[in-house]
This record gives structure tokens, C-alpha cells and sequence, in this order.
């Protein structure tokens, strides 16, 4: 028995615990309100989904360095009626994006999914603590992306809100630190495609790391398995690479390689680290190698991404006929084949009797559109049926962004919308553009704005959104069957939309 004894308490003595840090990012310059954001604990709206950008440099100045996050810390200074914030969801990730855009969501490198909740949360004075099922390993290199969002899965109607918490914050950030979008009735908005940025994006709350560090890697290294954010890359447009499944510690070196046939690799400038941005302008196989001690190994399989042509000349749309050989069997199809871009004009000429098309149809920016390279879809008095289910989605046709587009004899029916039906919206900044001899018909027996025909406004899910949201467009004979509204601009206090025409 004393052998035995003897043992177990050599054991105890060889177990080391390793004591976990608090690291405290941000300056403290104030909190925000009980309706402006960015705001950590919101509840203001309904639901929202926020990213909060927290830089290597800031993490290295405060003293991290490669190592595990176990969990986050948020401040409530005062807790302003707050209630019960629904289906509350934090999630962690890496980036290199330096600055956030209003405009997209950033990808979360390295994460797993959401590392608290969703839980309905009630925020308590003070440190409220989000301890993390496992910890989030941190390359000590990357960017920190920190998600938060929440919202009832069913705000359809009624009131599900109160106030902000008041927690503290950071202003005149050199750079956008945040990124908030927030709205009533929308349901829970983790996962929302809407951008709409609410608040300063050079705001950003301050937040509490809980951390320690990784221990010394281990020879020979596990290399992982290459990921791309994307599996098509338009040239040019950035993109993320990352690695999974690979060897965590100090110690590690990373190269990342490149090739046009995957065999003859060539080493990317710079590119020493597990995530890294990357362009390229023509298809590509990536790999990363990583030494732990003088011995590397390679990531594995080899990954390609491709870079797709830039489109030009005439094309059919006919759902009754397969895709390929200059025919596409949706407008959505249609759209997505030139996503990379344009060198000429583009003409789709939707084939006569081959519909009605049930979709929803979203025109982004088109690269190369311009004066003398349209985009052009040719209705052929053809039809675009759409039934909406909700706010988020009301409208068959948006044109989000998108310049020089020409949309001529094309029917949009979105009357079979049990509470919203607009037919095409023109928003975040879509010059340019041509609706021409098209019938857009919606319902004929409501009274309610959720009903309209042609909306220039700055959301495709509410009115009396301001913004630079279109400019040049023609809009000319037309004909629209009911709505509330006809045709419905919104323009902005502080900069004009103009030059739009409207003639019968």
C-alpha cells in the first residue's frame, strides 16, 4: 500500500495547472446609451447580429501572446431596464481583414460555432462572464472577430424589447471596430445576410480576454487540412486561407505556397502565418507548410480555387431546357454566371412560354458593367413570380448596388404575399439602371406601404431608409397593378439622389 500511496502522490506533484490571465482591450472613453450602438447586451431591437474587430497589435500591447481563450468578460455599468435578451449567442473567430465593412459579414476563421448559447440572457451589474465550452486557440498573429447576436424566433409582431445595457466602449478607433445591425419583427437575426450598419464603426465595446498560454510544439508538426473561404474567386477579390486540424503551440513557422498545377510550389511573400489573405487572378492550388524544430510537413489535400472568365455575349434563359451550352434554367442562375464580371455587354433573353420563374432575384455589383458593357434581361414578356414570407424578404427583385442594368418586358408578381409583396427595389447606391416596359403587379386590396411597385430606397425591408441609394436610373413605361405605392424614391438629408427619371 505505501508503493501505491507513493505513486499517487508523485502524480499530484506532476500535474501542472496552468493559471489563466485577464486582458482588458479598450480605453474606457465612455458607454453607450439605452439606443446607440454598438451595444454588447442590446435589446433595444428586437434582434441583432454585431462583429467587434479586436486587432493582434491591440492583443500584443496588452500583453497576449499565442495561447488559449477560455471565455469573455463584458462590463455593465448600468443595467437601464434591460430585460431578458432572447436566444443571446456569442461566437469567436480569426480574421485579416483589418477594418470592418459596412457592407459584408466577416468570416469567422477557426470557429466551431457559437461558444455561448443561444440562451435567453439577463445581463447583471457588473462583470457579466462568458466562459467558453472549450477554449478558442489564438495563433497570436490573427485578428479576433467577436460575434454577438439575438433575437426571438418569433417577433413577428408585438413588442419583445426594452433598453441597452450600458457597458463601456472605445471611440475614434483608426479603424472600423464594429459592425451592428438591429430591427423589430424580424425574428432571431443570428445568420442575417442584411448589413444595415447601426452606430459609429470606429466605436467598439470594450471587452475582457480570459487567457493562457500554449505550450511548446511538438515535432514533427500536424500539418492540417487547407481551407478557403470561397471555393470560386473573382480576380483580384480577396479571399481567406486557413488551416484546421493542425498543430497548436509555440514554436510553429508557417509558409504558404502556391502553384498553377499543384506540382511546381512556389512560396508566398509574407504568408507566414496559419490564416492569410490572398488574391489571385487566375485558378490556383494553395498548400501550407509548417515546421515545428527544423521538421516541416505540408497541409494536405492540396486545394484549388478557381478563377472563372470574364463573361460576354448573349445567352437564353429557359427553365423547360438543361444548363449549359449558353443557357441557364433561372434568372438566379443567370446572375450567379456573372458574378466575377463582365468584359462586353451581356444579354439574357428569357425564352417566351418557358415560365413563370419562382424565384427571388438579387442583383449585386457586376465588375465591368459600365455606359457601353450593360447588363441586359430580356423579359420577352415572360414572368418572375414571387411570394414573400415576411419583412426581410418583400421584394422579387433587387437591385442591390448593381450599375448599368437593363431589365425591358419582364412581368414581376409578388401579389400573393400574405403581408408584404414590393416588386423591384433599387438600394445601396444602384445608378444607372433601366426598368423598361415591365408590368409589376402586387396587391390590389391593401392599403399598407408593404405593398409597392418600384421602391429607390436605402433597405429592401422597410420605407424611409435614407442613403445614396440610386442615381441616373430610368424608369419608363411601366405598368404597375396595385400597391400603395407606385413608384417610391427616398433620398437622404445630407447628400441628394438625383437625376432619376420616371415617364409613362
Amino acid at each position: 500500500m505505501r508503493k501505491i500511496y507513493s505513486l499517487l502522490i508523485l502524480l499530484f506533484f506532476n500535474f501542472t495547472v496552468q493559471s489563466q490571465t485577464d486582458f482588458y482591450i479598450g480605453a474606457n472613453s465612455g458607454t453607450n446609451t439605452g439606443s446607440i450602438y454598438p451595444a454588447p447586451l442590446q435589446d433595444y431591437w428586437e434582434g441583432s447580429r454585431a462583429q467587434y474587430l479586436y486587432t493582434a497589435s491591440e492583443l500584443q500591447t496588452a500583453g497576449m501572446a499565442v495561447g488559449n481563450i477560455f471565455g469573455i468578460k463584458i462590463n455593465v455599468t448600468n443595467l437601464n431596464g434591460v430585460a431578458i435578451i432572447e436566444n443571446y449567442t456569442i461566437s469567436i473567430g480569426t480574421t485579416t481583414t483589418t477594418s470592418l465593412s459596412a457592407s459584408t459579414w466577416e468570416t469567422l476563421n477557426g470557429s466551431s460555432g457559437p461558444v455561448f448559447g443561444p440562451v435567453n440572457y439577463t445581463p447583471v451589474l457588473g462583470i457579466n462572464e462568458f466562459s467558453f465550452p472549450s477554449p478558442f486557440y489564438w495563433n497570436g498573429s490573427d485578428n479576433i472577430v467577436v460575434e454577438i447576436c439575438n433575437g426571438d424566433a418569433n417577433t413577428t409582431s408585438g413588442t419583445f424589447w426594452s433598453d441597452n445595457a450600458l457597458s463601456p466602449w472605445t471611440t475614434g478607433l483608426s479603424f472600423n471596430g464594429s459592425h451592428t445591425y438591429a430591427a423589430d419583427n424580424l425574428d432571431n437575426l443570428c445568420g442575417s445576410a442584411t448589413t444595415t450598419n447601426r452606430g459609429d464603426q470606429t466605436t467598439r465595446p470594450d471587452i475582457t480576454f480570459t487567457w493562457n498560454s500554449a505550450n511548446v510544439c511538438t515535432a514533427p508538426p500536424t500539418a492540417g487540412i487547407a481551407n478557403a473561404s470561397v471555393t470560386t474567386a473573382c480576380s483580384g477579390v480577396p479571399f481567406t486561407l486557413s488551416l484546421s486540424g493542425s498543430s497548436i503551440g509555440t514554436g510553429l513557422t508557417y509558409q504558404w505556397d502556391s502553384s498553377a498545377n499543384g506540382t511546381t510550389w512556389f512560396p508566398m511573400p509574407g504568408d507566414t502565418t496559419s490564416t492569410v489573405s490572398q488574391a489571385q487572378i487566375s485558378s490556383s492550388y494553395y498548400r501550407c507548410r509548417v515546421t515545428c524544430s527544423g521538421n516541416t510537413q505540408n497541409s494536405s489535400p492540396t486545394l484549388l480555387i478557381e478563377t472563372p472568365p470574364l463573361v460576354k455575349g448573349s445567352f437564353t434563359i429557359n427553365a423547360g431546357q438543361p444548363s449549359g451550352g449558353g443557357n441557364f434554367q433561372s434568372i438566379t442562375e443567370a446572375i450567379n454566371s456573372i458574378s466575377c464580371g463582365i468584359d462586353s455587354t451581356v444579354v439574357f433573353n428569357i425564352l417566351p412560354g418557358s415560365g413563370p420563374y419562382m424565384e427571388q432575384v438579387i442583383i449585386p455589383v457586376i465588375n465591368g458593367a459600365s455606359s457601353t458593357n450593360r447588363v441586359i434581361i430580356n423579359g420577352n414578356g415572360e414572368s418572375l413570380n414571387y411570394t414573400a414570407t415576411g419583412t426581410a424578404d418583400r421584394a422579387g427583385l433587387i437591385l442591390n448596388g448593381a450599375d448599368f442594368i437593363t431589365i425591358d418586358s419582364l412581368n414581376v408578381d409578388v401579389s400573393s404575399g400574405s403581408s408584404h409583396g414590393w416588386g423591384v427595389v433599387l438600394t445601396n447606391q444602384a445608378d444607372s439602371n433601366i426598368i423598361r416596359r415591365c408590368t409589376i403587379t402586387t396587391s390590389t386590396s391593401s392599403n399598407s406601404s408593404n405593398y409597392s411597385g418600384i421602391i429607390i430606397n436605402g433597405s429592401a425591408t422597410g420605407t424611409a431608409s435614407q442613403g445614396n441609394n440610386g442615381n441616373g436610373n430610368l424608369i419608363e413605361k411601366n405598368k404597375i397593378v396595385g400597391g400603395y405605392y407606385g413608384v417610391y424614391m427616398y433620398g437622404s438629408s445630407s447628400s441628394n439622389n438625383e437625376n432619376n427619371q420616371i415617364i409613362n
